[in-house]
């Protein structure tokens, strides 16, 4: 048997796992950069917003600077308590304490009619200051801001002091400011060449700061977007080599999988035709390659198989044709010793007046160890006898054989029927009690052929019409009287050859005119129906009385009919009876 190593060909279970484990990790890698990408696109949006936001704070600095001066310019040149109420609400707006318009962000605002500017933005006031520490502003930044709204401040107190200069000149029109009228004072002060170094200096601040935020929002969001393009390029890395991973293991498992499979296949749809010759040869994973190792080593096993079976096909031809041959030749001779036993059955009956004899006998096989016999023995005695050898087959059949010779009416010393006087040199019938004796010591029992026999033996006397018997363990013989129910005579003793001196009690029974005595065997009363109840357990006295009214031949031949049709026509075993019947007129 060839067997393949795991280092010179892969196993499949092996490379599935390399290539999904594989799959698995290009996915989770993918999830991983799809996330990141999200993460990334969020980042560059946050980092955008905040350069606007923060553009939207260094314009609002500038743009209150530049609102600053121009309320304290306009109110100055014209008086207006509208530009000095604005200028105050610009520096509440621009240090949180005031919500800013709804107008704030426009260019015209300030320039609009009064009650026009009213309404505020939601939420609480936030000053810039606060507002660029949320818009994640540096600390330099930061500084920058604060350096720029201390000059703002120094500037606004100098265009606070010129509109009180203002306002004192309207109380007071006499009022004089460093020899100067109010109003020449105050414009000296905004437009002098001291607030205008102030002036630029914060514009220079402001542009400081938006300088700053500009280099670092673009900073930010060009760092945002190349981390953006690097995950997205991962992204589609990542995808190609799920997508050639999916390609390389769709051709590599069409290769070495389902190509291997399929000529297995076709192999096994050729041996289903009975071709076992094809064997593939098949590259391919060590699983699949030992399955078609297997399925070419079980083709040639059933070559081999079917090489043996039809040498063991001819074998068996032959043998049968000898077991054949040698079955007739048995059957033969299973049939002469069956014509044989049948020849030791009484072929026509003793003919003595007054009386009349019947049989009948089934076997259950070709040779039975039943077998019975009505033997007339001399001008008064008839002897009659039934004898039931335990088993089937030749081997009961040879010993009920024997018995038949044992049991011969011919006066010789073989035969147990006779005995002699020595005394007188006479021959006389022998007491069927002794005949039970002899045959028990004749026919002891043997252990390793578990053979043993059961008998009924009586002598009828013609003359005195006494019937004298033994029964060795056979069933009750039935006596019929007319008139009178059926009744069983018994005389106790066991079967022949169980035990070595037994006591075999022998009856006898005077016979009156018209009595019927019937002698049965066991396979009579103990023939089953199809629920296994026992001919004799279903009335066989009653069986028995249906048919007194025909000859005794018929009678015992409409009962051996009633057992059969009992039985469903089976025989389990031998079934045989003997009957007597004394004629009416007998006196």
């Amino acid at each position: 048997m060839v067997r393949l190593s795991w280092r010179v060909v892969m196993s499949f279970k092996r490379a599935l796992t390399i290539t999904f484990s594989l799959l698995i990790t290009i996915l989770l890698g993918l999830v991983v950069t799809m996330k990141s990408l999200s993460n990334a696109i969020e980042n560059v949006a946050t980092t955008e917003h905040e350069r606007y936001e923060s553009q939207i704070l260094a314009h609002r600095l500038q743009q209150s600077s530049e609102n600053l001066t121009r309320m304290a310019r306009s109110y100055i040149a014209t008086g207006d308590a509208v530009y000095k109420q604005r200028f105050h609400q610009i520096l509440a707006i621009r240090s949180g304490t005031l919500h800013e318009p709804m107008q704030y962000s426009k260019a015209s605002w300030g320039w609009e009619m009064p009650g026009t500017y009213h309404t505020t933005m939601p939420g609480t006031p936030v000053s810039i200051e606060d507002r660029v520490k949320k818009a994640n502003c540096t600390e330099q930044e930061i500084t920058i801001l604060r350096e720029c709204k201390q000059l703002s401040d120094l500037l606004a107190e100098i265009e606070i002091s010129a509109m009180d200069a203002i306002d004192l000149g309207m109380k007071d029109p006499d009022y004089t400011v460093d020899g100067k009228t109010p109003k020449e004072w105050a414009e000296q002060q905004v437009y002098g060449e001291s607030y205008r170094s102030f002036k630029e200096a914060i514009l220079t601040q402001v542009d400081h700061f938006i300088q700053s935020i500009e280099y670092r929002t673009a900073n930010d969001v060009a760092k945002a977007r190349s981390q953006q393009r690097a995950i997205h390029l991962l992204t589609w890395v990542l995808a190609f080599f799920a997508v050639a991973l999916c390609v390389a293991a769709y051709f590599q498992i069409t290769r070495r999988v389902v190509n291997p499979i399929s000529s297995i296949s076709k192999q096994a749809e050729q041996v289903s035709q009975g071709n076992y010759s094809s064997h593939p040869e098949i590259q391919s994973y060590s699983e699949i390659k030992s399955l078609a190792l297997s399925f070419n080593q079980m083709t040639s096993a059933i070559q081999r198989d079917l090489r043996r079976r039809d040498k063991d096909h001819k074998e068996l031809v032959s043998t049968k044709h000898a077991v054949e041959v040698a079955y007739g030749r048995m059957k033969k001779d299973l049939e002469a010793a069956a014509k044989v036993q049948r020849s030791l059955l009484p072929e026509v009956m003793p003919e003595a007046p007054g009386f009349d004899f019947a049989y009948s006998y089934l076997p259950c096989e070709e040779l039975a160890g039943d077998t019975l016999n009505v033997l007339d023995l001399d001008d008064d005695h008839i002897a009659l006898y039934l004898v039931d050898v335990s088993g089937h087959g030749v081997q009961a059949a040879l010993l009920a054989a024997t018995l038949s010779h044992v049991l011969s009416p011919i006066r010789h010393e073989s035969s147990v029927i006779w005995s002699t006087d020595q005394a007188t040199d006479t021959t006389y019938v022998t007491p069927p009690v002794r005949v039970a004796e002899q045959l028990n010591t004749l026919f002891p029992y043997d252990p390793e052929l578990n053979q043993y026999f059961t008998l009924h033996y009586g002598v009828l006397n013609k003359s005195d019409l006494t019937y004298r018997f033994v029964s060795c363990g056979h069933p009750k013989p039935v006596l019929l009287r007319h008139n009178l129910p059926p009744q069983t005579i018994q005389a106790k003793g066991p079967g022949i050859g169980l035990l070595p001196a037994p006591v075999f009690e022998e009856k006898e029974i005077q016979l009156t005119a018209s009595d019927r005595i019937f002698f049965f065997s066991d396979g009579v009363l103990e023939a089953p129906n199809n629920q296994g109840m026992e001919f004799q357990e279903n009335g066989l006295y009653s069986h028995i009385q249906q048919h007194l009214d025909v000859p005794i031949k018929q009678h015992i031949q409409q009962i051996f009919k009633d057992v059969l049709e009992w039985s469903g026509g089976q025989k389990l075993d031998d079934i045989s009876a003997v009957a007597i019947e004394v004629r009416p007129e007998v006196n």
